[in-house]
């Protein structure tokens, strides 16, 4: 564990220094101190739950071209353009890993404009799990927050390309962007603006599913074919929605409080939907991504200290629930411990 919490700490105490009243935002010099976690993160060996199944996936695609029916089209063609460089399938899985990485750092620098305040939060239960285990969805959520980024800048273009971009490389990415753009305006819409959006959105997503519509049903089959989770997996999400939701009364303005209480009731129906199937445990998890972006958004500026105190408690609580799932994990042994580099032996 030394290995995940010496980069941490050094990561999110430099940040909560940057998140005082009395700071500065954050520079492009200061993510030298993110080096730790990006080569943690890239350099690692069959480290992660999903590693042997991508670099599986990968030997698949470089030495026999073969195309795997789960794979969204957009992750495939990455990992073909990094083929280009080099056949090694580890190499090519960790050159994705450190793409992962950077576009992690690149999305929330931008999302929460350098505050810093959003590492606190977003760090201990997403930046593992993006570069070292779901690596389709560390590629792909950033390019949608960034896309949403690219909508409220009014650059129509770019926010259609990122958006489809990332929709490629994972399709809830869909699911993904309709959260955010609630995250970012909220539900106050014009009907404008939502027939427009629905129209085009109907142009690009219907050749979209009659390309993707096969895959679709596979994943749907491979979540069918799955143990259900306990009861309680859906636990650990559901109350850090509950507490962000009331830490979002505290320091959001008020146009954004209410959608606190609008994930905590998303959440609930998650819950019992991952009682049955992991696709729900996964929904979760997004659903908290996306409101952890919202109260970043809606939050008020400057922070004072007693609001902070409360955003690094909330953080020293998320860090102990991630904590927990990385020592074990229903009971098997975590998939991420021992911690090995790429040079060394498991």
């Amino acid at each position: 564990m030394i290995y995940y919490i010496l980069p941490s700490l050094l990561w999110l105490s430099f940040c909560a220094c940057k998140a005082l009243p009395t700071a500065t935002r954050l520079r492009l010099a200061d993510y030298a101190l993110a080096l730790p976690l990006i080569l943690l993160a890239t350099l690692r060996g069959e480290v992660g739950a999903d590693t042997a199944t991508y670099l599986q996936n990968a030997q698949n695609i470089i030495w026999w071209g073969d195309r795997a029916s789960s794979n969204e089209i957009g992750y495939e063609l990455l990992v073909r353009a990094f083929a280009l460089f080099t056949s090694d399938p580890r190499v090519v899985i960790a050159l994705i890993s450190l793409l992962a990485a950077i576009l992690f750092f690149v999305m929330i620098h931008n999302w929460d404009q350098g505050h810093g305040t959003l590492f606190l939060l977003i760090v201990p239960v997403w930046f593992f799990d993006f570069t070292m285990n779901g690596l389709r969805m560390g590629i792909a959520f950033p390019l949608t927050v960034m896309a949403v980024l690219q909508l409220k800048k009014q650059r129509f273009v770019l926010f259609y390309v990122l958006a489809v971009a990332a929709i490629c490389v994972q399709m809830t990415s869909s699911l993904l962007l309709l959260m955010l753009v609630v995250a970012q305006y909220g539900v106050r819409v014009s009907w404008r603006g939502m027939v427009g959006g629905v129209v085009i959105g109907a142009f690009m997503l219907y050749p979209a599913y009659c390309y993707f519509g096969d895959r679709i049903l596979i994943k749907l089959f491979d979540y069918s074919v799955m143990s259900s989770p306990t009861s309680l997996s859906g636990v650990g999400p559901l109350v850090i929605s509950a507490l962000t939701w009331l830490l979002a009364i505290w320091i959001c303005e008020k146009r954004h409080r209410y959608l606190g209480f609008g994930f905590l009731v998303a959440q609930l129906a998650l819950f019992q939907m991952s009682s049955f199937t992991y696709a729900g445990l996964r929904f979760q998890e997004m659903a908290l991504f996306a409101q952890l972006l919202a109260i970043s958004s809606g939050m008020i500026w400057p922070i004072t200290k007693m609001r902070f105190a409360a955003i690094a408690l909330l953080c020293c609580l998320i860090s102990a629930w991630s904590a927990r799932n990385f020592i074990a994990s229903r009971g098997d042994p975590s998939a991420y411990l021992p911690y090995h580099f790429v040079w060394e032996r498991p």
